[in-house]
């Protein structure tokens, strides 16, 4: 989990501490029922003495909408905390700074190289984007990939500024495919991951949401259903290890949509992902506190990227990094170097994780039980020197009913 050093203030008007009154509450009881199975050893303990999971579902107790904490998922960031006096401000340090590591340092010669276009001036910006490069001559995509996209990011940019195109309004189809496009290339040097952009179905949401489909007996098998369909993907073949939203404005820290967003729909798919990555890993104890997902949230011109963890117990922790914005003239032309700096981070951090999840090998690699297990469905198999820890799925999202319905 990443270090922060600034966190946002955010504000969730929707949430009121009354009596519980929600015609529709599938989600609630899913909840007490994960929070009746978990291990009292195993939950997050703070200094204070309190239990994370504890905290959050007494306080999923009271909500009257659905909240991350019916899921198990905290944002420090997220001000509810502070403001209906949930936690303390002492508590809500030690949650968003606990076992937490920073996110990948760029190269000194990556850093070089971008900071050259630290200018204002569009015929200076242009010298240093067609000044001669070694790699020009002599490209090894293994040495020059990452240059050759910053290049390839800031003429992308600075001809839509030249163009005056990005002091106006446009849909949200017109960001991704004249903005975010160029940094999705930034992961073209991953082999076997791509992005995919448009309302693709989650492969690990889909999972979760039919984890207790059973073929048909009694009664006839249930339709399969589809997985939340994400603005922004990015898979190894079949494996998930990013997803995003976008929103064509921002319209402010509150906005209906990018609350939304943030606080809840984000951080159940990542939720999702990470759980994909754990079964992968066995649900291996010490892998789970290893494994990250990554989220980014595009709205407008601004670029926010969030990291979800597993720090302790059974909690999913989630909090976002600094927002930087594309620049909209020459004069603030700078803010595009975050942009870049922050993307290039995020494929590394995405790396990293790939490699943690395909290095690992389990701690039994004895085949001969596996055959023994198939010979005898009887035998009672050894205990594993493995330590495993089931974190609970997200909770199924009430279903809303049609004004026809009403």
């Amino acid at each position: 989990m990443p270090a922060y050093s600034q966190y946002a203030s955010f504000d969730d008007d929707n949430l009121a501490l009354a009596a519980p009154n929600i015609e529709e509450r599938s989600f609630f009881n899913e909840q007490n029922s994960q929070y009746a199975s978990f291990d009292d050893n195993n939950k997050w303990t703070l200094k204070s003495g309190r239990k994370v999971e504890d905290v959050l579902h007494e306080f999923a107790l009271k909500c009257t909408n659905e909240h991350a904490a019916h899921s198990f998922i905290i944002n420090p960031t997220d001000s509810t905390w502070l403001q209906h006096e949930v936690f303390t401000k002492e508590e809500v340090h030690e949650i968003a700074t606990y076992n937490c590591s920073k996110l990948p340092v760029l190269p000194k010669h990556l850093t070089a190289f971008i900071d050259e276009f630290n200018l204002t001036d569009q015929q200076r910006i242009r010298t240093a984007l067609w000044s001669q490069r070694d790699f020009d001559t002599a490209y090894d995509m293994n040495e020059s990939f990452d240059k050759d996209w910053v290049r390839n990011v800031i003429h992308s940019i600075l001809m839509e500024i030249e163009c005056c195109q990005l002091s106006q309004l446009h849909l949200e189809s017109w960001y991704i495919s004249h903005i975010w496009s160029a940094f999705d290339r930034c992961f073209g040097d991953l082999k076997e991951v791509c992005v995919i952009r448009g309302e693709f179905a989650s492969i690990a949401s889909s999972a979760r949401r039919n984890e207790h489909r059973l073929a048909a007996s009694t009664a006839s098998m249930k339709r399969k259903m589809m997985g939340h369909r994400a603005d922004f993907l990015i898979r190894k073949l079949t494996v998930e290890y990013a997803c995003g939203e976008t929103g064509k404005s921002y319209n402010g820290e509150n906005d209906t949509k990018l609350l939304l967003e943030r606080q809840s729909k984000l951080p159940k798919m990542m939720k999702d992902q990470l759980l994909q990555l754990f079964k992968l890993c066995d649900n291996n104890e010490n892998m789970i506190r290893k494994l990250s997902i990554a989220g980014i949230l595009h709205f407008g011109l601004r670029h926010t990227m969030l990291v979800m963890d597993c720090p302790a117990g059974y909690v999913c922790r989630v909090a976002p990094t600094q927002t930087f914005h594309i620049p909209t003239s020459l004069s603030t032309f700078p803010s595009l170097l975050n942009v870049i700096k922050v993307t290039w981070k995020m494929k590394a951090f995405i790396r990293n994780m790939i490699e943690v999840v395909e290095s690992y090998n389990g701690e039994n690699d004895d085949e001969q039980d596996e055959i023994d297990l198939i010979r005898s469905n009887y035998r009672t198999p050894s205990p594993s020197p493995m330590k495993r820890l089931y974190v609970p799925s997200c909770v199924a999202s009430p279903v809303k009913k049609r004004k026809s319905d009403e």
